[in-house]
């Protein structure tokens, strides 16, 4: 590539900066973040053929098995399988209207998406041939169809208007590829060459004759400095007053398919070999940085609202590349073992990090050097590192003790030479210039002017396997052991244990400048002793894991610490409160494998396994590399994220997922599926949402992306949802979804209605009946009345009776005996019995004495 060319390929990256970030053109290519989907994740099919994502934030795929939707979480697919309008399922193109219709590509007709709708167009319709080859949609409404074998067609106004074909001055009647140009023409790919369309007609032809390394154009683009890449089967060329200079430097690959120009203005090409990019006049490959293998066929590339690259592949599935906060050193970057145990930086800006197998690594402007057993080293497992004042690194083994590299020479001490075990964990040198060295059973070993010392849990050590030491403001050494914590102070020792708060395994050390000391444990969390007194803080108080292995202070007021489960920070203002007892909780921010981890679980019980650079960078060891962080550069993704309503399910129904639907009478069970567009570590997303008219408050879902209800009672809802992208920036507007539940017709007006009037005329009719029945009554009641009042009258008046006899006349002149007539005339009966005087007549008539 001559001199010219190169320049005007640097050029490409001048471009003003834009709100929303692109991938950082500092960092190598095999430094991003490379996830990956294929069947096993959801996809219908390996292959992706097109990509888009529309303004609603979804992102659209065009595969061999149909219409691919994702989230970020889930892939909905369209094909032949649910939707009719599909008569074939391979997806070659895709658009977005500016009415907001998906315009959809296959090899055998258009579909034009609308809501939940879709309709095909086919050769009956206008089109001029069925397999649709590419797809561009203009701010005019219009939209440009480049078709296998029957040219180019435009639609405008819900038709078909003109055409372009061979006959109308194209090179070909395959149209592959389309790009607009700033000055309002429209750039044409064809099988046969590159034309240029302005004002309704051809006015440019560009094909091997003029330079280009092919005639089949597979995609074009004009860059922000107004030059013109194409993309051809037989390399990349630029564009410029209709000759080609072809672009070899970098790019000796048979077929280029797929151009993109980011927002930094870096140019990424895709190839049958995989993904470069083009920054300055330098190229570099993807797959020869230990990206997707060697061999892998880009079709087409996509930068997302976040600036993520996305990448279609031909049979390797969807790729993604994307910054994350962490950077992770390993095997690809000269890593001799990834099993890092040990890392520290020198003064002079060189990290050493010490490897399960591989020995010692030299990390310095960005090349790797190692230090092995071949080189001097008593064994290829380094365990421990520390730096001397004289310059020397001390390097711990795992089974070959110590050794001293200065100056290219290695000494080596061992249990020969006093030491009390080859197995080192952790190294310090004191004020003092002595070098303690914590093993694993021997104890505690001083080396100071060649003599050795060895202090053991017979001297009062905690434990003889010691995992970390650090000496505080005073000069004392805290001694970090499987069974407790020690300090040695003027040659005795101390010993911290249950009864003093440590019940756990220490795991590591730091010591503050205000005499406060730091302990991270393994299950108990994080301590704080401070004036003896010993504080914990769990996963229970809001710590991210119970197990710490290391703990740095990034000078900006957070303590970074490490885990089996990744990298975490937690604001050393939280904690003092916590301790202080006015809060009770903290939070930490949590980094893993999203965040460019190779694997989330760190090493600790060897020193140091956390360093904090002289710029400022904090590198943990893993044991998939060490990971490398920045706490100054991460980036804060500030776009809340869209929410979008993907289906309602009533009683086990798909109802899609339009706005305004009535559900029937009688659902009972109702779930409403919503969604947040965006990509970036989506599964840290949060939702809440609130049913108007049910739910008083917002229900916090965390990272669920459906809501469910059951036996609403009929009428009109509103459902809202609102989402937080995963750095915690919310929508707060949202997306409201309203529905309705038909009631049955006895839950309806008209049927409470009419089920009122007909009980108050129930109530009436009975009401009516009731009086008529009491009146009748009280006619009774006055008859009797008045028939006994009528036989009380008679009783009540002058009786003619026998003065002799005592028979009384009655009405009719007939005489009767008294009783006869009063039982008549009421209702009293007669007993019959005799009294005194009666009685004693009776006896002196008859002359009885009554006895």
């Amino acid at each position: 590539m001559n001199r010219t060319v190169q320049l005007t390929l640097a050029s490409v990256l001048l471009v003003a900066s834009t709100r929303l970030q692109a991938l950082d053109p500092s960092k190598s290519i095999a430094q991003y973040a490379l996830d990956a989907w294929a069947t096993r994740e959801g996809l219908p099919q390996n292959s992706v053929a097109a990509l888009l994502q529309t303004r609603n934030g979804y992102l659209w795929m065009g595969t061999e098995e149909g219409l691919v939707r994702f989230d970020g979480v889930r892939f909905t697919v369209y094909s032949t399988r649910n939707t009719r309008a599909f008569r074939q399922n391979r997806v070659e193109a895709l658009a977005e209207g500016t009415d907001g219709s998906l315009w959809v590509g296959t090899v055998d007709g258009l579909l034009r998406k609308r809501g939940d709708d879709f309709t095909a167009y086919g050769v009956t319709d206008g089109l001029p041939n069925e397999t649709v080859m590419a797809l561009f949609a203009e701010s005019d409404g219009s939209l440009w169809i480049g078709t296998q074998r029957g040219g180019l067609q435009r639609w405008k106004d819900e038709r078909f208007v003109s055409r372009f074909t061979r006959a109308q001055g194209l090179p070909g009647d395959m149209v592959t590829a389309f790009a607009p140009s700033r000055d309002g023409s429209l750039w044409v790919g064809t099988d046969a060459g590159l034309a240029r369309i302005r004002e309704g007609r051809v006015v440019s032809r560009t094909t091997m004759r003029d330079g280009l390394p092919a005639n089949r154009v597979n995609e074009i683009l004009e860059g922000s400095d107004g030059n013109l890449w194409v993309a051809t089967s037989g390399g990349l060329a630029r564009v410029s007053e209709g000759r080609a200079t072809v672009i070899t430097k970098g790019l000796e690959f048979s077929s280029i398919n797929a151009l993109r120009q980011d927002r930094g203005g870096t140019l990424w090409i895709g190839t049958t070999r995989g993904l470069s990019r083009v920054r300055g006049a330098a190229v570099e490959a993807l797959d020869a940085a230990g990206g997707p293998p060697h061999g892998v066929v880009v079709v087409c590339l996509l930068e997302d609202h976040e600036g993520s690259l996305w990448i279609g592949t031909d049979g390797d599935g969807l790729l993604r590349l994307r910054d994350a906060p962490i950077v992770t050193y390993g095997k690809r970057d000269g890593l001799t073992k990834e099993f890092v145990l040990a890392v520290l930086e020198d003064p002079h800006g060189t990290v050493w990090l010490g490897t399960r197998g591989g020995g010692v690594n030299r990390l310095k402007d960005g090349r790797m050097a190692a230090l092995t057993k071949r080189d001097g080293l008593p064994h290829d497992s380094v365990s421990a590192l520390t730096q001397a004042r004289d310059g020397a690194l001390w390097i711990g083994t795992g089974g070959g003790g110590i050794a001293r590299l200065k100056d290219g020479r290695v000494r080596i001490y061992k249990v020969e030479d006093g030491l009390s075990s080859n197995l080192i964990r952790v190294l310090l040198e004191d004020r003092h210039g002595a070098l303690w060295i914590g093993t694993s059973g021997g104890g505690l070993d001083r080396l100071d002017q060649g003599r050795v010392t060895v202090y053991s849990t017979a001297d009062g050590l905690a434990g003889d396997t010691v995992v970390d030491l650090c000496e505080d403001r005073d000069g004392a050494l805290w001694i970090g052991t499987t069974t407790g914590l020690s300090r040695l102070r003027d040659g005795t020792f101390k010993t911290f244990r249950e009864t003093e708060g440590l019940s756990y395994a220490v795991r590591a050390l730091k010591a503050d400048p205000d005499g406060t000391l730091w302990i991270g444990t393994s299950g108990g969390g994080l301590l704080r002793m401070r004036e003896g007194r010993v504080s914990p803080v769990t996963a229970r108080q809001g710590l991210y894991d119970d197990v710490v292995f290391a703990i740095l202070d990034d000078g900006a007021g957070n303590l970074w610490m490490s885990c089996n489960r990744g990298i975490f920070r937690v604001a050393r203002q939280e904690l003092e409160e916590f301790f202080a007892g006015k809060r009770a909780a903290v939070t930490s921010a949590a980094y893993g494998e999203s965040d460019g981890m190779k694997s989330a679980e760190c090493n600790g019980g060897f020193q140091p396994s956390g360093w904090r650079g002289s710029d400022g960078r904090l590198w943990f060891a893993t044991i998939r590399g060490v990971a490398v962080v920045d706490p100054r550069a991460i980036r804060v993704n500030r776009e809340p994220p869209p929410v979008a309503f993907e289906r309602v399910i009533v009683d086990g129904r798909d109802l899609g997922a339009g706005a305004g639907q009535a559900f029937a009478a009688g659902s009972r069970s109702i779930e409403l599926d919503y969604a947040g567009l965006s990509f970036v570590s989506s599964e840290r997303m949060r939702f809440k949402y609130r049913l108007e008219g049910v739910d008083t408050d917002w229900t916090d879902a965390g990272p669920r992306r459906a809501a469910y209800y059951t036996g609403l009672p009929p009428g009109r809802y509103v459902f809202r949802v609102i989402a937080s992208n995963s750095d915690g920036v919310w929508n707060q507007t949202g997306a409201t979804l309203p529905f309705s539940v038909q009631p049955f017709f006895w839950q309806t007006l008209w049927f409470y209605t009419l089920a009122g009037g007909l009980v108050l005329l129930a109530a009436a009719t009975i009401f009516q009946i009731r009086v008529r029945s009491l009146r009748l009554r009280e006619d009774e009641l006055k008859r009797r009345v008045a028939d006994e009042m009528a036989r009380v009258r008679i009783l009540s008046g002058l009786l003619p009776i026998c003065a002799w006899c005592k028979k009384v006349r009655d009405d009719a002149g007939y005489w009767k005996q008294i009783e006869a007539y009063v039982r008549d005339h009421s209702e009293a009966e007669f007993t019959h019995g005799i009294c005194p005087d009666c009685e004693k007549g009776f006896h002196q008539e008859h002359g009885t004495d009554g006895r």
